[in-house]
């Protein structure tokens, strides 16, 4: 899901070492989100990983991948939202008559 591209390199236009995190999309590999986390000196590696993790919740990108494994054409998803409301339905009608 998320890969870790370059961690911990340092870039001759910072002093401090930088993480970058890459997370590729997986059905087309074409498209990529990348996260720079610049750690300070004395910081913690925790703390940077906790910062990582932050701009991941806030940009939703874990959610959204987890969401879209694989394309679903949508007359498929309808059907399935269809037959899951009637699996649904009959179990409520089997709870209720018990």
């Amino acid at each position: 899901m998320i890969q870790n591209c370059k961690l911990a390199h340092s870039c001759s236009q910072h002093e401090s070492p930088t993480l970058h995190f890459c997370s590729v999309s997986l059905r087309t590999h074409t498209s990529a989100t990348v996260f720079i986390i610049t750690v300070e000196k004395k910081e913690n590696i925790e703390r940077a990983i906790k910062r990582f993790k932050t701009k991941c919740d806030s940009t939703r990108l874990i959610k959204q991948m987890r969401a879209k494994p694989h394309f679903c054409k949508p007359s498929v998803r309808r059907r399935t939202a269809k037959l899951k409301a009637i699996y649904r339905q009959r179990f409520l009608q089997q709870q209720a008559a018990s």
